[in-house]
């Protein structure tokens, strides 16, 4: 049996290299897991994330992911969605 749980990962970008065009990475992730036996599992991630280059424009992604498992693992859906 999976326990529930959720875990939150903050995100910074700790350095680039030579070539790079960005100055700066930021975000978050969420990762939940929630569900039992009889009602099977669901998980649900998101990442929102914001990049910013070199001349200081910057751009904001949101990115989510929900699936659904039978516990017998014999059905499974999923929705991915990027904003």
């Amino acid at each position: 049996m999976l326990a529930p749980h959720r875990a939150v990962y903050d995100m910074e970008l700790a350095g680039t290299h030579g070539g790079s065009s960005l100055s700066a990475i930021t975000g978050r992730i969420v990762y939940e897991l929630t569900g039992s036996p009889c009602n099977g599992y669901s998980q649900n991630i998101r990442v929102v994330m914001q990049m910013v280059n070199d001349n200081g424009g910057a751009t904001l992604t949101d990115q989510r992911l929900t699936t659904w498992e039978d516990a017998a693992g014999k059905r499974y859906r999923f929705d991915s969605s990027e904003f």
